[in-house]
């Protein structure tokens, strides 16, 4: 039961630290959503999603289920998840968007879900085909660039 109050506190506190941080990111103009849009509306939903859960708690004291962690394969799958994510963080500014994410698709579909090669590198180039032309034609946001003109 004190693992639910926990993570219920835990994402309560983020939402609010999430608020207060983007807070600090540069705004637009108002006609623009600009960059601190997307985290604040994250860090609300957030908040909203674990006050829901805080009340839950205060209305029934006893917990239907214990928090049951993962086995040894879930752990793996969490670490590598969080390995291929703070790589492409990393890798983002330096290959640009296209290559970036369809290696980090590629990875994702072949490590994670293990599919084959050939179902995640196709599994890849829709993905990253897609959302380039969301992003760019419909929404109108610049990508970062690939060092090769013709990417």
């Amino acid at each position: 039961m004190i693992g639910h109050w926990i993570s219920a506190i835990f994402l309560l506190l983020l939402g609010i630290i999430g608020i207060w941080l983007s807070k600090s990111l540069p705004v637009e103009t108002s006609e623009e959503l600009g960059t601190s849009f997307f985290p604040f509306l994250i860090s609300i939903f957030l908040l909203i999603l674990s006050l829901i859960n805080l009340a839950n708690l205060f209305r029934r004291e006893k917990a239907s289920q214990p928090i049951s962690w993962p086995e040894h394969e879930g752990w793996v799958r969490m670490g590598l998840t969080i390995f291929l994510f703070s790589g492409y963080i990393g890798i983002l500014e330096r290959l640009g968007f296209m290559v970036s994410t369809f290696l980090l698709i590629l990875l994702f579909a072949r490590l994670i879900f293990q599919k084959s090669w050939v179902a995640s590198g196709t599994l890849a180039v829709l993905a990253v085909l897609s959302a380039f032309g969301l992003l760019t034609e419909l929404l109108g946001v610049r990508l970062p660039a690939s060092p090769w003109k013709w990417i």
